[in-house]
């Protein structure tokens, strides 16, 4: 469709309203569903600001056709290469390889801090989705499982201590509000 379409520009340009009404009427209501203000607290502000550029990795795509679409896509793009079954077989390690370094980067961070052990892992976690770019569509999945398990190790890197930043900024009282 292109960025010069109505109907793209109409919701690039409706969803941004939608963002200044959300802001406006949040600041005026009694009770409102998120505290605004929180974005006042820089290690909050910029934890945030850290997942959203982690979420914006899965897309778009630099290539519509390359599986670094993001991990939502992953099953179904593999399904071009093998059955399902194989897909999936294909994940599990990966899964579990991104179960493992979550909790272990959590405990390291406890030690040593959270945001160098979470920025290694944003930073490395880019770059192994800038290599999964140079994979062509038709690649062996041989060459998924050298480059996807060190990218799923990297983003469990990333997530627990961001989050552990991210919480530990709040003001108690402001702790169960934010983190939904």
């Amino acid at each position: 469709m292109g960025w010069t379409n109505p109907g793209v520009l109409g919701a690039v340009f409706g969803g941004l309203l939608f963002l200044v009404a959300f802001v406006i009427i949040e600041t005026k209501v009694e009770n409102p569903m998120f505290q605004l203000h929180l974005f006042r607290i820089r290690a909050f502000t910029t934890g945030i600001i850290a997942r959203c550029c982690r979420r914006s990795a899965w897309w778009p795509p630099v290539h519509a056709d390359h599986l670094a679409a993001g991990d939502l896509a992953a099953p179904a793009r593999l399904q071009l290469l093998a059955d399902a079954a194989v897909a999936g077989i294909y994940l599990i390690p990966l899964t579990i390889g991104f179960l493992l370094s979550g909790p272990a980067s959590g405990i390291f961070a406890d030690r040593h801090g959270a945001r160098a052990i979470a920025t290694i892992g944003l930073i490395g976690a880019g770059i192994c989705y800038l290599l999964l770019e140079t994979l062509p569509m038709n690649f062996k999945l041989l060459a998924l499982r050298r480059h996807r398990p060190v990218l799923l190790h990297l983003l469990g890197m990333f997530f627990s201590p961001n989050q552990m930043a991210v919480m530990n900024s709040l003001p108690a009282s402001s702790a169960v509000p934010a983190a939904g």
